[in-house]
């Protein structure tokens, strides 16, 4: 995910922080030092703003143990485990790919929220013990947050926990993942409305529900989308997607590199040097192209290095995650050392599209 900056490494997993916690975090600890805790009980200012900022803190901490727990089960399961992103609406398991069967997805799925229901039960317990006036407020709240977001993650919504597991109990029975994937998805939309009709009905003070039930309708499109665009490139050759295009030669003054990107109707190109591979774009080239004196440099001073794909080492699903996941729409493929043309996210979407609309004239989508 962009945006988000590497804080550790657990079991070989990146955990990252997304820009957009810290504004959560803010706007948290914000609401619980000014509303939750001096409602409550009563603290001066500055206790009711350090429990709330430990709140806050310590509920990212709970959301991280909740993903932690998902990313364990994969792990043991034999999928990789990328990262782990706490952002804006909580958190994310970077998972490398999708169980295979409908018991390891229910297994992983609900690993969540049994992890956020064990820790409302440890607060809980501390909570009861009495730690003292001002940590059983923190085990309290702490508690009562653990437990709604367990409750909350196994609403049937897609891609919510729950959403997944009952997409899991649906593709056993169905033993047909599209089918299961779009009911799934369209209960996350129908929970969806359900939030931004709420967040709209209590305005202003409703108005994370509207952005939730947004959030979610998204993601619950976007899921659906994926496993339709999975089974759509499951019997494409990698080699299908590569497009033949010219490397660039590195001696060209950045004027005809620029005419060679407007012939070829493109915006980036590739160098080969000392079997080496670099990307020149139309997008870095402009504070040179903008030089009124002087000789204007070549391609070889502003070219970059760049991955490669090797299209034998690739299903075609999994490189345009690949693609997806680093930012990148435009890749050159090299086989057997050699340079055989590029492969586009474009170009990916164009032949799903082609593939959709073959599948619906034959009949395979109903």
């Amino acid at each position: 995910m962009r945006n988000s900056l590497n804080i550790a490494k657990v079991r070989g997993i990146s955990i990252r922080l997304h820009i957009s916690w810290l504004l959560v975090f803010i706007i948290l600890t914000y609401t619980l030092a000014t509303g939750f805790y001096p409602l409550r009980y009563e603290f001066d200012t500055f206790t009711n703003w350090l429990l709330g900022g430990c709140s806050a803190l310590l509920l990212f901490v709970s959301v991280f143990l909740h993903e932690l727990a998902h990313s364990v089960i994969a792990q043991k399961k034999g999928l990789e485990v990328r990262s782990i992103t706490l952002f804006f609406f909580g958190g994310l398991a970077n998972i490398e790919s999708d169980p295979e069967k409908p018991l390891i997805e229910f297994k992983i799925s609900i690993g969540g929220p049994l992890a956020s229901f064990g820790l409302g039960l440890f607060f809980y317990l501390l909570y009861v013990v009495d730690f003292g006036v001002y940590l059983t407020p923190l085990f309290d709240y702490l508690s009562k947050i653990n437990f709604m977001l367990a409750i909350f993650n196994m609403i049937p919504a897609f891609p919510l926990d729950g959403g997944r597991v009952f997409r899991s109990l649906l593709w056993a029975y169905y033993n047909d993942l599209k089918k299961a994937t779009r009911i799934a998805s369209n209960s996350g939309k129908v929970f969806g409305s359900i939030l931004i009709a709420l967040g709209i009905l209590l305005f202003p003070a409703g108005i994370w529900f509207i952005f939730m039930g947004l959030f979610l309708m998204f993601l619950a499109e976007t899921g659906n989308k994926q496993v339709e665009m999975k089974f759509a490139l499951d019997n494409v050759n990698t080699k299908e997607l590569v497009s033949k295009r010219q490397l660039v030669n590195p001696e060209w003054k950045i004027d005809e590199f620029i005419n060679w990107c407007r012939e070829e109707k493109v915006f980036a190109g590739f160098v080969e040097k000392n079997g080496e591979y670099f990307a020149v774009e139309l997008n870095d080239i402009q504070p040179f192209y903008n030089i009124k004196t002087g000789e204007l440099p070549t391609v070889n001073s502003i070219m970059k290095k760049t991955k490669t794909i090797n299209p034998e080492k690739y299903e075609a699903f999994n490189l345009f995650k690949e693609m997806q996941n680093n930012s990148l729409s435009i890749m050159p493929v090299i086989e057997n050392n050699q340079y055989i043309g590029v492969i586009t996210t474009d170009s990916i979407y164009s032949l799903i599209k082609i593939i959709t609309i073959q599948d619906k004239l034959t009949g395979k989508i109903q």
